[in-house]
């Protein structure tokens, strides 16, 4: 069961390109806040996903790629930064 929801996390994450935050994703799988806090950070440990702080709410997003054992996001995720900071978009 506990990994049919981090592959949920992902799959989840996958289909959001502007991110989601915990809420969001907990909503979405139909599970608590605090069960989906807990496989989120999970993921940010093994480097999975990556959560920014926005306001008092963390918007998550799928890490696309690794580049020599560093995380890469995508371009999209970028943009998705900048448009949230009041940046480009």
């Amino acid at each position: 069961m506990t990994k049919d929801i981090r592959e949920q996390i992902r799959k989840t994450l996958a289909g959001a390109p502007y991110g989601m935050t915990i809420g969001e994703i907990a909503q979405a799988l139909k599970v608590h806040r605090y069960t989906a806090t807990k496989y989120i950070f999970e993921l940010i440990g093994r480097e999975s996903i990556f959560c920014k702080d926005v306001g008092k709410a963390k918007l998550c997003f799928l890490v696309k790629e690794k580049v020599k054992g560093t995380s890469a996001i995508s371009i999209a995720v970028i943009f998705a930064l900048l448009w949230i900071a009041g940046g480009l978009l």
